[in-house]
């Protein structure tokens, strides 16, 4: 069975349900910041005028039409915001992302919210699954859907002999993780 990054569960989750929600797990300060940044230069996050960063569910729904990331100061209240909003983000065009601290008030109250839970189903991400993944597994996966290793294709990418489409982008970051010691 192949297991799929983090990366690519979000970025197949933003691009598959473009007025979705999508949650992206944080383990400590110093990664959420760089999770904000990553998530925001993703191609489905660029459009629509860029990404908007938010701290309330009233925020996310104030931003109109273009994509969100929503990183709450009180996780609990955000997470029983978001379980009766949904229908009000079911028009948009673009994904609405939620970052919840692992562990964390918000990640634990997640089960207990059935709506939210249902609307998020798939679309969870936890950087440190990775972890969890047999690396030099992945390694030979990337070889087999790339053609060549990590860094060689990363090389070419910073280089930009490689597309700036969104594949390219997901790939990018997907190499980026693979080379990671």
């Amino acid at each position: 069975m192949i297991v799929p990054t983090p990366t690519q569960v979000l970025v197949n989750a933003l691009e598959r349900d473009r007025g979705g929600l999508a949650i992206v797990i944080w383990p400590s300060l110093e990664l959420r910041a760089w999770l904000i940044d990553e998530v925001a230069a993703l191609p489905a996050m660029a459009e629509g005028g860029g990404a908007v960063v938010v701290k309330t569910v009233d925020d996310a729904l104030s931003a109109g039409d273009r994509p969100v990331l929503l990183v709450p100061e009180d996780e609990r209240v955000a997470v029983d915001d978001l379980d009766g909003s949904r229908d009000q983000f079911a028009e948009r065009s673009y994904p609405l992302v939620l970052f919840l601290y692992r562990d964390g008030d918000g990640e634990r109250l997640l089960p207990f919210r059935p709506s939210l839970a249902s609307w998020a189903r798939g679309s969870r991400v936890d950087p440190d699954q990775l972890a969890e993944v047999d690396l030099d597994a992945e390694r030979k996966r990337f070889f087999a859907e790339v053609g060549e290793p990590p860094m060689t294709w990363l090389e070419k990418w910073h280089a930009r002999q490689v597309p700036r489409d969104g594949a390219g982008y997901a790939r990018a970051y997907w190499a980026e993780l693979l080379c990671q010691p």
